[in-house]
């Protein structure tokens, strides 16, 4: 799973559309695929794979999927403030510029992290252990 930069500019005349849908989706699984592999195995709710048609685009459990796996995400990762999950009923108000806003930030922080965790691991300049040179 690929990495896709997100959209953090969110503005209320902006719309949403399924090419947004699957990067926000795909990049929690890139998520959970990086943070699985440096913390163990843990599960996500699928989300299926990538829409290409708006037939069942605006099925509720879609975005509840979206809310629950960032908030599982962040848990098991790092329990940053990512705001308010939210839970969306059919015929209820949509997802707003600002819950976007909201999610596609709380990717960005979560992706640094992770980021900063693998940049960490490489540079470990010295063998740790006591070897006549290091004094414990």
């Amino acid at each position: 799973m690929a990495w896709t930069t997100p959209k953090t500019n969110w503005v209320s005349t902006d719309t949403f559309n399924i090419t947004d849908f699957n990067r926000i989706k795909n990049n929690l699984n890139y998520l959970h695929d990086e943070s699985e592999s440096m913390f163990g195995k843990y599960d996500i709710i699928d989300m299926g794979s990538d829409l290409s048609s708006y037939a069942g685009f605006w099925d509720v459990s879609k975005f509840n999927a979206i809310e629950q796996n960032l908030a599982t995400i962040n848990q098991h990762l790092i329990s940053a403030d990512i705001g308010t999950t939210l839970t969306f009923y059919p015929n209820g108000a949509f997802i707003t510029f600002t819950e976007l806003n909201r999610i596609e930030n709380a990717t960005v922080t979560l992706k640094a992290t992770i980021d900063g965790w693998y940049e960490g691991m490489n540079i470990l300049p010295f063998r740790l252990g006591n070897h006549g040179y290091m004094r414990a």
